[in-house]
């Protein structure tokens, strides 16, 4: 009476009437050869491999989507990560907290209940999981906003959730003027990316919907940008007052000088398509920008009428985030398919960050990366977790706990 698949079978060596079976709506036991079964763990985990310790029928490990390795002690009645040395989470966004620069949060891709949002600060190898309410949302951007209070904000397939410490349990709170529910959801569209230059500024959002502005993170409104391509990947204000608008889609660059009013295309390298990843406005240098793009790094230094690729040092390849750090002198970072690079004198030459164990556990390239104290730098892989750089040392990736 299920539709349930099973992917594998154990038998207890020492108890030939224990068999497990490992399915798509979790771990089940049965004691007696098959007359009747019980389920061990959420219908939710999806078993694909079961291993029992032949020396102690209380312990096994089980493999899982989503979640590595799992390993119980007591049965099946309490379960454990038993990832350590063994990362493979997909790390869509990372940031720091601008009140404490110690203190970071993650974002997760395709692990449900698992993923979500993590939070830890500098140095700590232990990671703590803010997911109560995403429902198992895929978390897509973050963004912190710090007036009137603080609050952090996740963008996700389904809108804008938002937590913050007196409310510690994610809510969708986001009102989408012009019907941009997703798939009649109602509850919003799929949020690719966050963005806000100053505590005081607007806040945008790029959306499968198009781009949506607002002034508190809760009432959105949309722009008058049409697109039909998918909606928007990427977007960023600069300009003395935050009056230029940069917006991409999937292969495309829209720029708008009036805050979003009117828009026209932004040519790029013949007309070619373009895919942008992240923008960058400059902190002090209100007309210059970086773009990390599908073919590499570009800088703006007109408000983005105009892109030139930034080649000193860096490769041409697929770059993915970029950003401007409050460090003495101000630095940029970037990151992408081929490692990750470091620029101390304005952009004008990029240095490969990273040797020996951190170059070799970046090889399958960076998603985003973000600077913690004053020299310590963490760089999220695309597939092997999180490594941190220190002044002199390097570590191997930190595990993220899934839920036990």
């Amino acid at each position: 009476n299920s539709s349930r698949r099973t992917h594998t079978l154990a038998l207890d060596p020492r108890h030939p009437e224990t068999l497990y079976a490992g399915t798509t709506e979790g771990l089940w036991r049965t004691p007696d050869g098959g007359a009747s079964w019980h389920r061990l763990t959420s219908h939710t985990w999806i078993i694909n491999g079961i291993l029992l310790d032949p020396r102690n029928p209380e312990r096994f490990l089980i493999a899982l989507d989503r979640a590595g390795v799992m390993e119980t002690l007591d049965g099946g009645k309490s379960y454990r990560s038993a990832n350590q040395g063994f990362v493979q989470r997909r790390i869509s966004r990372m940031i720091a907290d601008p009140a404490d620069e110690d203190r970071l949060y993650i974002s997760l891709l395709h692990d449900k209940e698992f993923g979500g949002v993590f939070t830890t600060t500098a140095r700590q190898t232990t990671w703590q999981q803010l997911s109560a309410g995403l429902q198992g949302h895929d978390v897509l951007s973050l963004l912190i906003v710090t007036q009137p209070e603080w609050r952090l904000l996740a963008g996700t397939t389904e809108g804008v959730y938002e937590y913050s410490p007196q409310r510690p349990v994610w809510k969708n709170l986001g009102r989408w003027a012009g019907g941009a529910g997703n798939h009649g959801s109602g509850r919003g569209p799929v949020v690719r990316d966050l963005f806000q230059r100053a505590p005081q500024e607007r806040l945008y959002a790029a959306t499968s919907a198009g781009l949506f502005e607002s002034s508190d993170g809760r009432d959105w409104r949309r722009l008058p940008l049409e697109v039909a391509d998918g909606g928007l990947y990427a977007v960023a204000s600069l300009g003395a007052q935050g009056e230029i608008l940069l917006a991409a889609s999937s292969s495309r660059l829209y720029r708008s000088a009036d805050r979003g009013r009117s828009w026209r295309e932004v040519p790029w390298e013949g007309n070619q398509p373009v895919r942008i990843h992240r923008i960058a406005p400059h902190p002090e240098t209100p007309a210059e920008a970086y773009a990390a793009t599908e073919t590499g790094l570009y800088r703006s230094v007109d408000g983005g009428q105009s892109w030139a690729k930034k080649a000193r040092g860096l490769p041409h390849t697929s770059f993915y985030d970029v950003q401007f750090v409050s460090a003495s002198p101000l630095q940029i970072l970037a990151a992408g398919a081929s490692g990750a690079y470091r620029s101390q004198d304005g952009g004008e030459w990029f240095f490969r960050i990273g040797s020996g164990a951190l170059s070799d556990g970046l090889s399958s390239g960076i998603s985003a990366m973000q600077l913690i104290g004053h020299s310590e730098i963490v760089a999220a892989s695309l597939v092997n977790g999180l490594f941190l750089q220190l002044p002199t040392e390097y570590t191997l990736p930190r595990e993220l706990p899934s839920k036990e």
